[in-house]
């Protein structure tokens, strides 16, 4: 199975597999890479077409010029193919941010309270977390869809969307700690 035709030629498609490598006794020894998560060894086509477009590369959704641009056409071009190769879309992030952080936070919210048997330090404060969180979400899914990105994984919305998340968190942590410090229960427990 490993030394047949179709595994031999995808083993030579793979850059680097080949290689030799020292071991400590001296011997040399054809290398195995363990680790095929983030840094998996390349395909030499996509090298290939990486080092061919490396002359025209420039800033990625942020620029004007025409290395600029096209550089997002070519990242967006290929966010999208690999995307559907994936089976990944645009909601990706509205379901990490909006559902299991809507989740986390609304939970934290509703918990501690309990646990600590007093009220929330401020139900305003809620609210306005509440809404400033949900506007958040809304604007990173909408400038995403417009093509507006960081261009980083998971990290993709710009920066203005970012500040809402930290405003938002920074808001919910403080009203977390002002209902810690005035709670009734003088035991915490090891989740708060």
């Amino acid at each position: 199975m490993l030394n047949s035709p179709a595994s031999l030629e995808m083993r030579a498609r793979v850059l680097g597999l080949d290689r030799e490598v020292p071991l400590l006794d001296g011997r040399r020894v054809t290398y195995v890479n363990l680790d095929n998560a983030a840094s998996t060894p390349p395909l030499v086509d996509v090298v290939r077409a990486v080092d061919a477009f490396m002359p025209y590369y420039s800033s990625v959704h942020r620029g004007t010029g025409f290395k600029s641009r096209l550089s997002t056409v070519a990242y967006d071009q290929a966010h999208e193919i690999i995307g559907r190769f994936v089976g990944a879309d645009l909601s990706t992030n509205t379901v990490i941010f909006g559902f299991v952080g809507t989740a986390l936070l609304g939970i934290s919210h509703h918990i501690v309270p309990i646990l600590l048997k007093t009220p929330l330090y401020s139900s305003a404060m809620a609210r306005l977390s509440l809404w400033l969180w949900n506007l958040s979400i809304l604007a990173g899914t909408v400038t995403l869809a417009l093509g507006l990105s960081q261009g980083r994984e998971y990290a993709e919305w710009i920066w203005p969307v970012d500040l809402g998340i930290l405003a938002t968190l920074f808001l919910s942590i403080l009203n977390l700690l002002g209902t810690i410090y005035q709670r009734n229960e003088r035991i915490l427990y090891v989740s708060v």
